[in-house]
């Protein structure tokens, strides 16, 4: 069976309270974005922990060994994905003023904005060796980065809405993405050509993954639903249901052995 836990939650800000903060899992980082006024606060603990999970005495713990918070200003509206570069030095940050920015953990900075997007920035991922960065956004485009000096390499059209998830896959020249139009797609990084489209979902495909062999493409719905690929030829190779018809799915993470974690307002198990 599968359990499903809360580890990494992330709001859509448009559907939510501009005070609600974002909360993500960043190496040995916490961190947090705020929902309103375009902040990244972060501290260092040397431990991978998300605060919102901790009991109150073990909480009390780590704050006493944490640095000061941090406060990192810059977006002119609200950040709607964080996610950090391998190295833990750096994260990013997609908002909804149309940009990503890259900023220096150690040096607690700005380093480079990404700008090309021509709506709200809702997702975003870095690839595994650090050297790209993949965004979605609310022009129904996804795009392709060189992390170094924030160049604009591709911009990928296919989706009919908001491009809500991104991810690259292990192999470095593929990705995939997903949408409000409730599908997702995966794309030939090199051609910038879709080879796969994804569809069955109810709803908007909230979360994209991959396994680590690559042979799987993994995705999540707010209609209560995690599916399984076949990277081959795409066919569906296994859902994964929710116990309750109001469910949605907003976070996903995939364990070192391939098998999907999703983040939910509860905790639910799968048979």
């Amino acid at each position: 069976s599968l359990v499903s836990k809360t580890e990494a939650p992330v709001v859509d800000a448009a559907k939510a309270p501009r005070a609600v903060s974002i909360a993500a899992r960043l190496g040995p980082l916490i961190a947090e974005a705020a929902a309103e006024g375009g902040e990244v606060v972060f501290r260092t603990t040397g431990r991978i922990v998300n605060p919102d999970l901790l009991p109150p005495e073990t909480e009390a713990a780590v704050a006493r060994k944490s640095k000061p918070p941090s406060t990192l200003a810059g977006h002119a509206d609200a950040i709607a994905a964080l996610c950090s570069f391998p190295d833990a030095r750096r994260i990013l940050s997609a908002s909804h003023d149309q940009t990503l920015r890259i900023w220096s953990v150690g040096q607690a900075r700005e380093e480079r904005v990404l700008r090309g997007h021509a709506a709200p920035v809702t997702s975003c991922a870095v690839s595994g060796d650090g050297a790209f960065i993949l965004s979605g956004g609310r022009d129904n485009r996804g795009r392709l980065w060189d992390a170094a000096r924030g160049d604009l390499l591709r911009t990928f059209e296919g989706h009919e809405g908001w491009v809500f998830s991104v991810a690259f896959a292990p192999d470095g020249r593929h990705a995939i993405s997903g949408g409000f139009d409730r599908t997702a797609r995966v794309w030939d990084l090199t051609t910038r050509k879709e080879t796969l489209t994804l569809a069955g979902h109810r709803d908007t495909v909230s979360c994209v993954a991959f396994s680590p062999d690559g042979k799987w493409a993994l995705t999540a719905s707010f209609d209560g639903t995690v599916r399984v690929w076949d990277m081959r030829g795409g066919d569906l190779r296994r859902t994964f249901e929710s116990d309750t018809e109001t469910d949605t799915i907003r976070a996903m993470t995939v364990s070192a052995d391939g098998s999907p974690r999703s983040a939910r307002p509860a905790a639910l198990r799968y048979a």
